[in-house]
C-alpha cells in the first residue's frame, strides 16, 4: 500500500506511530524491536484513547481538572502547548525514520502523562459521581 506523507495532517497523525515494519528476515532484531516498541505504543494509546472516548460525558470536566489550582499551572498549560507545537513542527520537518524514532522517544511521554492525568480524572469523576 502507498501512503502519500505530503499531507500534513497525515505526518502529524503517523508521527509517533510509524514505521510499523514487516521484517525482512526473522534475524533482523533490530527491526523487531522497533515493530514492537511502535505496536506497544498504538496499544497503550489506543486503550486510553478509547477509554477517553467512552466516558465523553466526563471528558470536558477531566481535562479542565488538570488545570485547577495555581499549583504549577502555567508549566503544564506551557507543556501542553510545547508539546502540540512541537508535534506540529517535528511531523512535519522530519523525514527519516530513525531521526524521527529518537525523537519521538523524547517527547511521547508528553502525550501520555495527559492522555493518564485526563483517564485518572475520568475515573475520579465516576467514582464520586457513583457514591452521591
Amino acid at each position: 500500500m502507498i501512503v502519500n506523507y505530503d499531507n500534513y495532517l497525515l505526518r502529524i497523525a503517523l508521527y509517533f506511530f510509524t514505521p510499523i515494519q514487516i521484517p525482512n528476515s526473522i534475524l533482523d532484531f533490530k527491526t523487531i524491536m522497533t515493530s514492537l516498541n511502535n505496536i506497544a505504543l498504538v496499544i497503550i494509546f489506543s486503550t486510553l484513547v478509547v477509554h477517553i472516548v467512552l466516558n465523553t460525558k466526563y471528558f470536558k470536566k477531566a481535562f479542565f481538572m488538570i488545570f485547577e489550582g495555581k499549583k504549577k499551572q502555567v508549566q503544564k498549560i506551557g507543556l501542553l502547548i510545547f508539546f502540540f507545537s512541537f508535534w506540529i513542527i517535528l511531523s512535519n520537518t522530519t523525514g527519516n525514520y530513525g531521526i524521527s524514532m529518537r525523537q519521538k522517544e523524547t517527547i511521547m511521554f508528553i502525550i501520555f502523562f495527559y492522555l493518564i492525568y485526563i483517564n485518572s480524572n475520568i475515573l475520579f469523576l465516576k467514582k464520586n459521581d457513583k457514591n452521591v
